[in-house]
């Protein structure tokens, strides 16, 4: 049976996307993998291909990526509920102002008295 000492090691070493295919302008290959240094901590990947997510969420993303998958993500809901406030607040400007009075039943009491009257 073969022995296991690279099942116990420190930390894991993933494998890099950057090993094979271009990473922006970065050639495959030649991958460094070391310790990219997170606040409060340090991961270990391949320091050619990978950088610290400027997002700032202490996880790794590619050189050619804005941030990790995560804050891509977390920034596309942040638009989408922007954009849908601002449909909400458009609605809402559309709506009849005259809406509200007029539901309003029994309740309403109309400013102006109507006097009928006999013509000859």
């Amino acid at each position: 049976m073969a022995p296991r000492s690279h099942i116990a090691s420190k930390s894991v070493n993933h494998h890099c996307p950057g090993a094979s295919v271009w990473i922006g302008d970065i050639p495959p290959g030649n991958c460094d993998h070391g310790y990219i240094q997170i606040p409060g901590r340090a991961i270990k990947s391949c320091k050619k291909h990978n950088m610290a997510c400027p997002g700032g969420c202490q996880r790794v993303c590619l050189k050619n990526q804005q941030g990790c998958t995560s804050c891509i993500n977390k920034w596309e809901r942040e638009a989408a509920q922007a954009r849908k406030q601002k449909e909400q607040d458009r609605k809402d400007a559309e709506k009849n102002p005259w809406k509200e009075w007029y539901d309003s039943g029994s309740n309403r009491s109309p400013n102006v008295v109507i006097m009928f009257c006999k013509v000859p």
